[in-house]
């Protein structure tokens, strides 16, 4: 079975507000989408979601705690 190879002539997804390690890859700060909360609005909402004590938010914590407790020991194993 033959194997086909492609490249893209034009992007194919762009995120909105997210510039992942590369300068004017999102939307926002290319200009070619509004934007709507500041930065520092989004960092305040970013830290308020952390201290959030909503059900959700809180099974979360105690999940990602128990499972990094598990990877400590884990490499404990190695050292």
């Amino acid at each position: 079975m033959p194997y086909k190879i492609g490249i893209l002539k034009a992007e194919f997804f762009a995120s909105i507000d997210d510039d992942n390690h590369f300068e004017k890859s999102c939307l926002i700060s290319r200009g070619m989408y509004p934007d709507r909360v500041s930065t520092s609005k989004k960092n305040e909402i970013s830290r308020n979601r952390i201290f959030n004590s909503n059900k959700y938010n809180l099974l979360g914590q105690i999940y990602y705690y128990k499972y990094l407790i598990k990877v400590k020991k884990f490499i404990k194993l190695f050292i």
